[in-house]
C-alpha cells in the first residue's frame, strides 16, 4: 500500500471531476496533425461558448512504452474554438492523449494509423 494512497485517491478523484465536466459540456475535440508545419490543431465544440474558452490549453501525449516519448503541448487560442501547438511526434507507437484545461479533460488514444487526424469525445453516441 502506498504511503500516499489518500492523496492519490483525492488526485484521482479530481481528474474523475474534470472527466465529467466535460461530459456536462458534450465536448468533443477534432484533432489533426499537420505534419509539414508539426503543428497539432484542435478544434472544440459542444456545449461551451467560444468566447468562453480558456486563451490556453494543455495536450498531454504519454508514449505506450518510454516516458522519454511523453509530451506536454501547451495550445494557444486562434479564435472560434481552434487552439495550435508544436508537435514533434517521434515513432509511430501508440500514445494516451489528453485535452485539458483547468475544469475540464478530454481522453483518448492517439493510434499510429489515425492518419493525422481524429477525435476525442467526453460522451457516447
Amino acid at each position: 500500500v502506498a504511503d500516499d494512497y489518500y492523496k492519490r485517491g483525492l488526485a484521482i478523484n479530481r481528474e474523475l471531476s474534470r472527466d465529467l465536466a466535460a461530459s456536462r459540456l458534450r465536448l468533443r475535440a477534432a484533432l489533426r496533425h499537420d505534419l509539414e508545419h508539426g503543428r497539432l490543431i484542435v478544434r472544440l465544440s459542444g456545449a461551451a461558448h467560444p468566447e468562453s474558452l480558456p486563451p490556453t490549453l494543455t495536450a498531454r501525449m504519454v508514449h505506450a512504452m518510454r516516458a522519454s516519448g511523453d509530451q506536454l503541448i501547451v495550445l494557444t487560442a486562434r479564435g472560434e474554438g481552434v487552439y495550435e501547438g508544436n508537435l514533434v511526434l517521434t515513432e509511430g507507437a501508440r500514445r494516451r492523449i489528453s485535452i485539458e484545461s483547468t475544469t475540464w479533460r478530454l481522453v483518448g488514444e492517439w493510434s499510429p494509423d489515425a492518419h493525422g487526424s481524429f477525435e476525442l469525445r467526453s460522451f457516447d453516441d
